[in-house]
This record gives structure tokens, sequence and C-alpha cells, in this order.
């Protein structure tokens, strides 16, 4: 089954002390990962929600962003169910980009 999820890497951080936002898309035990083009200091990130903790300035903006963004990837992702095709990283990653672009 495909699913998705919201993630950061805590050992890629850079000069600022930040890191990238990441989704990525999961099916048949391999996966993609997609940047959202947001950075966050490591120590504001909760693992478990896959969101910005409350302590962080501006959490309630970027959470927004985070979830209309995975809600983007799991509309599409049944998009393809309903029209009978199996999701796998590499159809999801062709028609999701396509998409994303503007």
């Amino acid at each position: 089954m495909a699913k998705t999820r919201l993630f950061i890497r805590p050992n890629a951080v850079n000069l600022f002390g930040t890191t990238s936002i990441y989704l990525r898309f999961s099916a048949n035990d391999k996966s993609i990962d997609f940047s959202t083009n947001e950075m966050i200091e490591p120590r504001f990130w909760d693992s478990r929600l896959q969101q910005a903790k409350k302590s962080y300035k501006g959490h309630s903006s970027l959470n927004n962003f985070l979830q209309k963004f995975k809600s983007d990837a799991d509309d599409f992702k049944r998009q393809l169910q309903m029209k009978g095709i199996e999701p796998t990283i590499e159809n999801f990653k062709e028609e999701y980009l396509k998409l994303k672009s503007p």
C-alpha cells in the first residue's frame, strides 16, 4: 500500500542550522523524496506528528502549508487508484511533478 509522510534529515543541517523538510512517497518497498522547499531547525521538528512544534515562530502557517502539500500528494495518489492505476514511485513521480510544476 502506498503511503506519504513528512520528515527532515537532522544530520543534513546547513550553515544556518536548518534542514529541508521533505515529503516521502512509499510504495512496493521503494520510496522517493520530494522537497517542500521549506527549511526548519531540527529542534523545532516533531517527527511523530510530522510538523513544526508550537515553539517554532510561524508554526501555524508552516504546518498549514505542509499539510496542504501532503494532502495534495494523498489526493493525487487516490486519483491514480480511482483510475485503476496502482501507484508506484515511477508513475507517481512523473505525474506529480507535472501537477506541481507551473
